[in-house]
């Protein structure tokens, strides 16, 4: 049966269903979070010492990345988790200024090139803030799309 509510949840299923204690969340996984009585402390031995953890969500436009990573913070966040969210460049790029619906095939590769050298540096810089200012707790980096969707752009 619960195989069948996490189909309900889309792509994220099994993996939001284990962020929920193993089973899926009621219908309720579409509003308010559900909360736990019992929180989970992130720096049991299962874990090891303290680092930063990587989650890329993916997925093409209006897909529900958004409302994933909002939901994903909310509930590592409970559980014990410092939650850095690591924004898209492309995007930033795009609502800055940028249209690379209008270039040629050239500028967009070179463009798609600066964006993933970028990109990967802005994940690095937040890997050290995230090592450094996380102390004794676990933390978690929520990115935005990942360096390797560019591949489905550029091919």
């Amino acid at each position: 049966m619960a195989w069948r509510r996490a189909a309900r949840l889309g792509p994220l299923g099994a993996g939001v269903a284990a962020l929920w204690g193993g089973e899926c969340a009621p219908e309720s996984a579409y509003g308010e979070m559900p909360r736990r009585s019992r929180t989970w402390t992130p720096t049991m031995a299962a874990l090891g010492p303290p680092r930063v953890h990587r989650i890329v969500i993916t997925g093409g436009p209006c897909a529900g990345k958004t409302t994933a990573m909002a939901k994903l913070q909310a509930r590592l966040t409970d559980m014990g988790f410092t939650v850095y969210v690591v924004p898209e460049l492309a995007t930033l790029t795009i609502t800055g200024g940028a249209a690379p619906g209008t270039m040629n095939r050239a500028k967009f590769v070179a463009w798609e090139t600066a964006i993933l050298r970028a990109q990967m540096d802005l994940e690095d810089c937040f890997a050290e803030i995230a090592s450094h200012c996380s102390g004794d707790l676990h933390s978690v980096l929520l990115c935005d799309r990942g360096t390797m969707d560019v591949l489905a752009y550029v091919g």
